[in-house]
């Protein structure tokens, strides 16, 4: 008493054909073309996540990373160590002049 019976499904069927018979097949492109575009936004986010997953793992290595790997010659040089600031002159007993 509490499911649908074929009669159900079929009747629904009729009344659906009956109401949408002539956009049927504009509304399954569409639902398709949705379809289709949902699974690439979960691919293009998973593929995201991968990517920066690698990306954490390589900066966290201390390795230098480059997305396409260049020959020593032509990668850039590494930044020079930032300059300390001078300290101030001092008296031997630690006072400041």
């Amino acid at each position: 008493m509490g499911g649908f019976s074929w009669w159900h499904i079929i009747i629904l069927a009729v009344v659906g054909v009956l109401l949408f018979g002539r956009r049927l097949p504009e509304i399954g492109r569409n639902v398709g073309r949705s379809i289709v575009e949902f699974k690439k936004g979960i691919r293009d986010a998973t593929d995201d996540v991968v990517r920066q997953g690698e990306d954490r793992q390589v900066l966290e290595s201390g390795q230098p990373y480059y997305r396409r790997e260049l020959p020593p010659e032509q990668r850039p040089a590494p930044a020079p160590a930032p300059r300390q600031a001078a300290q101030p002159a001092s008296h031997g007993d630690g006072s400041a002049l």
